[in-house]
């Protein structure tokens, strides 16, 4: 694997079996069928920087999610300033 940030060797540290994923709120009648990762660490021998090595396809945990920028206080309030600064 090379590095995210300089593109040299990394060299592997730990990793960490059936990781639930994040975003996902569980409702009692999920418990147990969450959305599980492996997340291998590791560290650049060049740079230093520690950084996840591994990659999943991300496309079923993401099949239900829902996210509309429409619904983000701080989307709209940034489209907002930038609605006046283009029409200056």
């Amino acid at each position: 694997m090379k590095c995210r940030i300089c593109d040299s060797e990394i060299f592997f540290l730990f990793s960490i079996n059936d990781m639930p994923l994040t975003d996902d709120f569980l409702t009692l009648e999920r418990i147990g069928k969450e959305f599980l990762g492996d997340i291998e660490i590791g560290m650049c021998l060049k740079c230093g920087t520690v950084q996840k090595i591994n990659d999943y396809d991300l496309s079923d945990y993401y099949k239900t999610y829902f996210y509309r920028t429409s619904h983000s206080p701080f989307v709209l309030n940034f489209y907002e300033k930038v609605a006046e600064e283009v029409s200056r």
